[in-house]
């Protein structure tokens, strides 16, 4: 009976820790169902809306309707911004970045990373706005006197999941910004860093990490790039990039390297990640959501009146004089999308006059208006630049500049947005019915040496890539400079009154 009663005790003994065990291994499961939302590359486009030519812009009123319908229906719900919201359009640029600064504190972003562009107001502006916001500003490789300008990294508890986050903005904020912006400002190298904050995010007991990444996949050295650092860091578990204007979406996930996705620009898609994590196994899913996906989201009443009461503000800056001109400035669609005016000539001087390139371009796209005889506001001008282009310089061969220019002639004769409006460079064409070439190019007087680097100021837009113009896309960057609006404004105030005869000796 003794040995009976043995036998049963260390059954009973064995069943009782069993469960003991079973019910301890479920407590310290980890498992997490995580949903992202995020935005990149905004740049200042507030209102959404859909352009034939330029794109079809979300809006921030309907991605905060979106996201807060999100947060009702999802418990764990993370929003995100990686870089390049507060410069750009007009309500942003005039406001110095607070329409924006006041958007997503509405929305309730939770990090934001600054990219180059958020530092276009200034270092000083860009801590004002920052502070006052109700997200959490995390950089970590950039300091300000020698010492880190945010916080560096954050760890936040989900259903007992650790998610340890750390931001990287690019190197080329140094190399590519006007200098009194960043004052004694350093970015330390992505990969150096990114190694060493994952090595602390581990210590402090990170299940999953998260990079927010301003570096994009398209400057000037590869080491910076945000595959760079997913080749080397390989305990990363997803990248949010930006910076590049890129669309990742299911991105292809190689195995032990750090999923990548990125929403493009200006607010034509949201990003979203999907994450699930059971028993250290983790799914993660990211998927973008474009212009057509928000067609039945409702406009956000409390964005709407940020807005209004934004855009109200700048009623008097929109009001100020800054020239006169004498002649009538012809931005006309079916003019300037044919042939040189104007207009075209003066605001491409003003762009040599700014940047000290070889060559001005742009496309006629990005002209929206005209001018009238008479005082020229504010107002007008940004009727003419209603697109918040910002001006690049970038190193573009001979050869680039001639397939630019076939590219931007295509449908010549015909009424094109492509149509190159330039300064600096002349030209001939032979027009024939799908294959116009261009001749005769010259710069600065001398012909075009198609082995030879030229120093070629455009748009963002057409610097990105915008309307199939890769080879202007591929092409080094070498600096970014003011709005346009802003650049032609200054030109304007200079040699007012405008007379044509008189004021531009230069021809394009």
């Amino acid at each position: 009976m003794k040995k009976l009663k043995f036998i049963n005790l260390f059954y009973t003994l064995a069943f009782i820790c069993f469960i003991s065990l079973g019910c301890s291994q479920s407590v310290n499961a980890k498992n997490l169902d995580l949903k992202i939302v995020f935005t990149n590359d905004i740049h200042g486009k507030i209102v959404g809306g859909e352009d034939t030519e330029t794109g079809k812009f979300i809006g921030y009123s309907k991605i905060g309707s979106y996201i807060s319908q999100t947060k009702h229906d999802k418990k764990n719900t993370l929003i995100i911004d990686a870089g390049d919201a507060f410069h750009g359009d007009t309500v942003a640029n005039l406001s110095q970045g607070q329409a924006i600064l006041s958007i997503m504190n509405e929305i309730g972003y939770n990090y934001f990373l600054p990219g180059n562009h958020d530092f276009n107001f200034g270092k000083e502006r860009l801590l004002k706005l920052t502070h006052d916001g109700s997200f959490k500003t995390i950089c970590s490789n950039l300091l300000n006197k020698s010492v880190p300008m945010f916080e560096e990294n954050d760890i936040f508890e989900i259903d007992g999941v650790k998610i340890g986050i750390f931001a990287l903005t690019s190197p080329e904020l140094i190399t590519k910004s006007n200098l009194k912006n960043i004052e004694e400002i350093e970015v330390i190298p992505p990969i150096e860093v990114a190694k060493k904050q994952v090595e602390t995010l581990k210590e402090k007991g990170a299940d999953f990490i998260i990079l927010i990444s301003h570096l994009g996949i398209l400057s000037e050295e590869e080491s910076w790039w945000s595959y760079a650092v997913r080749d080397s860091v390989p305990e990363i578990d997803l990248i949010i990039d930006s910076h590049s204007h890129n669309v990742l979406d299911d991105f292809e996930q190689l195995d032990g390297k750090a999923v990548i996705t990125s929403a493009g620009i200006s607010g034509q898609n949201v990003g979203v990640v999907d994450i699930e994590i059971k028993d250290k196994i983790k799914k993660i899913k990211p998927y973008n959501l474009s212009f057509s996906d928000f067609k039945d989201i409702p406009k956000n009443k409390k964005i709407e009146k940020i807005i209004k009461s934004e855009t109200d503000k700048i009623k008097p800056v929109l009001e100020q004089n800054v020239g006169y001109t004498s002649v009538y400035l012809n931005g006309e669609r079916e003019t300037i999308r044919t042939e040189k005016t104007n207009l075209a000539k003066i605001v491409c001087e003003a762009i040599l006059k700014e940047t000290d390139a070889d060559i001005a371009f742009l496309n006629a796209g990005a002209f929206r208006s005209s001018i009238e005889v008479g005082n020229i506001k504010m107002a007008d001008v940004l009727r003419v630049f209603s697109l918040g282009h910002s001006i690049v310089t970038k190193s573009v061969s001979g050869e680039n500049i001639i397939k630019a220019l076939e590219l931007a002639l295509r449908q010549y004769p015909k009424m094109s947005a492509s149509f190159p409006q330039v300064a600096g460079m002349k030209f001939k064409i032979t027009a024939t019915e799908g294959n116009n070439k261009v001749k005769d190019v010259t710069i600065n007087g001398s012909r075009i040496d198609l082995k030879k680097e030229y120093i070629f100021a455009t748009n963002d837009f057409l610097a990105s890539g915008g309307d199939g113009f890769d080879m202007i896309k591929s092409s080094r960057e070498l600096k970014q400079f003011d709005s346009l609006d802003k650049i032609f404004a200054k030109y304007v105030s200079e040699i007012s009154p405008i007379d044509l005869d008189s004021n531009l000796k230069k021809s394009a």
